[in-house]
């Protein structure tokens, strides 16, 4: 991706054993593009579940999230 020039590689102030990745303009514009079929991929997916079914989901990903399993 580098060489593609979607990411650039950048080492930490901080820590120089520490290498930061950061999307280029390039990227971005990449990220922008890919999004819209990225979300409608999902959409796609989670219709198959009932209204009733994505309420149980969402209450138990956020469990999980908030880790009070």
């Amino acid at each position: 991706m580098i060489e593609k020039g979607i990411v650039q590689r950048e080492q930490s102030l901080e820590d120089r054993r520490v290498w930061l990745i950061k999307l280029t303009e390039k990227g971005r514009d990449f990220k922008n593009m890919l999004l819209p079929a990225y979300q409608d991929s999902i959409e796609d997916r989670f219709a198959v579940l009932k209204q009733e079914e994505l309420d149980t989901l969402y209450r138990l990903l956020e469990k999980l999230r908030e880790g009070n399993c």
